[in-house]
């Protein structure tokens, strides 16, 4: 807690300082008025609404909550039980700070007096408290009087002021304190045990919300990879609220693929990081952008780009499993015979190809399970074909079986089926969404072996 006491001998004034604005800076959206005056949430601060009327002053006893609108009547605690009153002062009888009213506290009952007003807040928002303080413009000069101020029934300042006789001399007086509660009491009462009749004064009280600034700044974010979660963090910021916790702000993240998540905040002496976890399917650059709020309303963002490459993973054995199984003897393919497992029939059918016609070269079967999903595999797999001399060339293709289904290269959807090329996608150079051969070499022409080299998405773990 902070106070603020002006034009008083002997005591220090603490200012209040305010971050000033800058780039990604966010101000609280704190009640203003239409000029951006911020909004005094006291009701009747200057008490010139009351029940009736005064041309000197008109005492109020301690539980009266009507004479004085907005404001109860109390008797300090310091006085025991009850019997307190306040006396409500005319500008005709002594000078008012403001309008033509203020507050004795001392009423002419024998027990001094206070009053307060119930007031709503937001947690964890700071608020200030002005108000003006005198002396009874009936004290001798030289007596001392103590005002003490409570929020919630907590001491947050204490007033000591000297008598000075008429005409009063009003000394502002501002303290800050950060609500605790939605609704928070303000209370006035005069503290002094011999006062009776004559003490200190009261006027022009006001109370508003200190606006909250949030400075906040990007982080660096590492690359990243494809179907890969991560935690980074995405920001860091500082807040004008010296005793916020963590709790007091959200913080949004936009990851720039259409997804958002809520992020972590954490706390490093006057430093907050946000964090987030994620993971992204495709490659590109994207811009991941952080929204952070406070309880009081500020606002704050900034953003950061982040590269994410293809996880691509080279199969050829680590990471995978599978066996290998060689036919009993190299197959060869013409237009008339052939041994081993191939059909003699070449002539593809009118309803396409499939992998039991002898489009397909000789088999060696190979069959693949991928124990790390979360990459594209690149397998390189060698097949032996052997060719009668003078025999002509059958093209080759790959019979691909998936436990997902995909698109063969007659463009049916299946789970057994010749794969098409991968450069024949629509989009080559975007990442692969389905499994494809990435090229087939024959050497040398005719006898030789057949590499084929085959792009399969995450997800897909075997083929044959």
């Amino acid at each position: 807690m902070k106070r603020t006491i002006g034009h008083r001998v002997g005591v220090g004034v603490v200012a209040l300082a305010l971050m000033g604005t800058a780039a990604l800076v966010g101000v609280s959206t704190a009640a203003t008025t239409a000029g951006g005056t911020p909004v005094n949430l006291i009701q009747n601060g200057s008490f010139e609404n009351i029940a009736g009327s005064t041309t000197s002053f008109l005492t109020v006893d301690a539980g009266d909550s009507t004479t004085i609108n907005d404001w109860t009547v109390v008797t300090p605690s310091v006085y025991g039980g009850g019997g307190g009153s306040v006396d409500v002062v005319s500008n005709d009888y002594w000078n008012a700070e403001d309008g033509n009213y203020s507050i004795d506290l001392a009423g002419t009952t024998g027990v001094p007096g206070g009053l307060y007003q119930d007031v709503a807040t937001t947690p964890g928002v700071e608020y200030s408290l002005s108000f003006y303080s005198a002396v009874n413009g009936d004290e001798s000069p030289g007596n001392n009087h103590t005002m003490g101020v409570t929020v919630n029934g907590t001491t947050v300042d204490t007033v000591q002021a000297v008598g000075q006789g008429r005409p009063l001399v009003w000394v502002p007086n501002t303290v800050t304190f950060t609500a605790t509660s939605a609704t928070s009491r303000i209370e006035f009462d005069d503290t002094t045990p011999t006062d009776q009749n004559q003490g200190p004064a009261l006027d022009n009280v006001s109370l508003t919300a200190v606006p909250d600034v949030i400075t906040a700044s990007p982080v660096t974010i590492p690359g990243q990879t494809t179907a890969t979660s991560f935690t980074a963090s995405v920001a860091t910021f500082t807040d004008s609220y010296p005793a916020a916790p963590p709790s007091f702000f959200t913080a949004l993240i936009t990851w720039g693929d259409g997804t958002t998540s809520n992020g972590t905040i954490t706390q490093s002496g006057g430093t907050y990081t946000v964090s987030g976890m994620h993971s992204y399917a495709s490659a590109n650059t994207y811009t991941v952008g952080v929204a952070i709020t406070s309880g009081a309303g500020s606002t704050a963002s900034t953003s950061e780009s982040v590269t994410v490459a293809d996880a691509v993973t080279t199969c050829s054995g680590s990471g995978c499993s599978g066996s290998v199984t060689t036919p009993t003897g190299n197959v060869q393919i013409n237009s008339t015979s052939s041994t081993g497992t191939i059909f003699t029939d070449i002539t593809p059918p009118s309803t396409g190809f499939s992998c039991g016609d002898p489009f397909r070269h000789a088999p060696q079967v190979v069959t693949v399970t991928d124990t790390n999903l979360n990459a594209n595999i690149v397998y390189t797999v060698t097949f032996t074909n052997k060719s009668a001399a003078g025999s002509w060339l059958v093209p080759f293709a790959v019979c691909y079986q998936a436990q997902t289904p995909f698109k063969d290269v007659f463009g049916r959807t299946v789970t057994t089926g010749l794969l098409p090329l991968c450069t024949l996608l629509p989009q080559p150079k975007k990442p692969i969404v389905a499994p494809c051969v990435e090229s087939i070499t024959e050497l040398p022409l005719y006898i030789g072996n057949v590499v084929e080299k085959i792009v399969v998405p995450p997800g897909d773990p075997k083929f044959h």
